[in-house]
């Protein structure tokens, strides 16, 4: 179905969806005015909702932010009760990255509360902090290492390496959501919508280990730092402490001590590419790791950070063009059931929610292409020879 023919006239402009769809895409007034053909100005006032767009002007700035033009005239819902989300950098040069992802977080959360009301997702089963770790305003290494290891044992984990980080998420109520930025100061950003703990990953940067890492980090925000505000991220001594339990924190879920330690039976950095096999976290990890259990000291740290550089691992290492990244499957299978079961058809999941089925499909995880809209064709073949049609 074309974009013209979800168009509902009779519905009003709603001004905020412009700057909406622009974020979204992480233009400026500027960038947008000149592939539409309009001043800046103009643009600014479409959004202000003091001046409104020729039907022409609407059409092309659908096309250019790539949303149906219904999008525009989609009525403002009482916004979802979000708590503090967690974004890895308030630096200048992340903003426009900080605002794609604060939007389409946002689409996340929508398709999420449109799908509830057909599936039931599992249960939040998040681990409360202890007793005594619970009023901490900061955390200790210990406090961290003790916080995973209960983790691990409410959830049945163990002390081995986790088989799919995404999917254990998943199982215990946590949404995850896949957003591809087209920016590199990003990596993922975290949040409770609802009473329902969200992980949004940015997809820009494939790669299997830092994916996980990225999901064990996030996790940390939502178990540790449940009475941060939004307002304390401004302070950038908040941000780094967070930011670095975090760390600390994805590094102990996913390495923990005891078995770990049993692993480490050289400090050359070859024994790591096994080790990185198996435990599924990367070599700079997992170097970093032994530092805090302080196996390597200073001067072996730099020797071996000095090898890193050497074999350039820094941004590539062993089997990182060879892994796929885990793939969440709550959001895609839900939609998927809901499609199938005659529930909901392509056509009317577009239309609910007025969104690009390219939007859709990424946030979700879907097959590319599985939105599009199923066309049947009938070939007939004419032999002219006989003037016969063979059908």
């Amino acid at each position: 179905m074309s974009k013209q023919m979800r168009f509902k006239p009779q519905e009003d402009l709603v001004p905020e969806r412009f700057k909406e769809a622009r974020l979204a895409r992480g233009m400026t007034t500027q960038e947008l005015a000149e592939k539409v053909g309009v001043s800046r100005q103009s643009i600014s006032k479409y959004e202000l909702g003091i001046m409104e767009p020729l039907s022409v002007t609407i059409n092309s700035i659908s096309d250019h932010l790539n949303v149906p033009i219904s999008f525009f005239y989609k009525p403002l819902s009482v916004p979802p009760n979000r708590g503090t989300t967690f974004y890895r950098s308030l630096k200048t040069n992340a903003a426009r990255a900080k605002d794609i992802m604060s939007v389409r977080s946002n689409w996340a959360s929508q398709i999420a509360s449109l799908i509830t009301e057909d599936i039931v997702f599992p249960e939040v089963n998040i681990p409360s902090l202890p007793a005594q770790l619970e009023n901490q305003e900061s955390f200790s290494y210990d406090d961290i290492e003790c916080i995973t290891q209960n983790i691990r044992a409410a959830w049945n984990l163990g002390n081995s390496p986790i088989a799919n980080l995404a999917h254990t998420l998943e199982s215990h109520g946590v949404i995850i959501a896949t957003i591809k930025t087209g920016c590199t100061e990003t990596d993922a950003c975290s949040s409770v919508v609802n009473s329902r703990p969200f992980i949004f990953l940015d997809t820009q940067k494939e790669c299997a280990v830092r994916t996980r890492f990225n999901l064990a980090h996030e996790l940390g925000h939502l178990i540790l730092h449940s009475n941060i505000q939004q307002t304390d991220l401004e302070d950038k001594k908040v941000l780094d402490r967070i930011e670095r339990e975090a760390n600390q924190f994805a590094s102990c879920f996913l390495l923990p001590r005891e078995s770990f330690l049993l692993d480490i039976r050289s400090t050359s950095l070859q024994a790591f590419v096994p080790l990185k096999k198996k435990w599924k976290v990367s070599i700079q990890a997992m170097v970093y790791r032994c530092k805090e259990l302080e196996i390597f000291s200073e001067n072996q740290m730099i020797y071996i950070q000095k090898q890193i550089s050497a074999k350039r691992w820094r941004k590539s290492e062993p089997f990182d063009d060879e892994w796929t990244c885990e793939q969440p499957i709550i959001l895609s299978k839900s939609i998927q059931m809901l499609i199938e079961l005659g529930d909901y058809s392509n056509e009317r999941l577009l239309d609910e929610l007025r969104l690009s089925l390219a939007d859709i499909e990424m946030i979700c995880s879907l097959p590319y292409g599985y939105l599009a809209p199923k066309t049947t064709h009938n070939a007939v073949l004419i032999d002219f020879s006989t003037q016969k049609i063979l059908g």
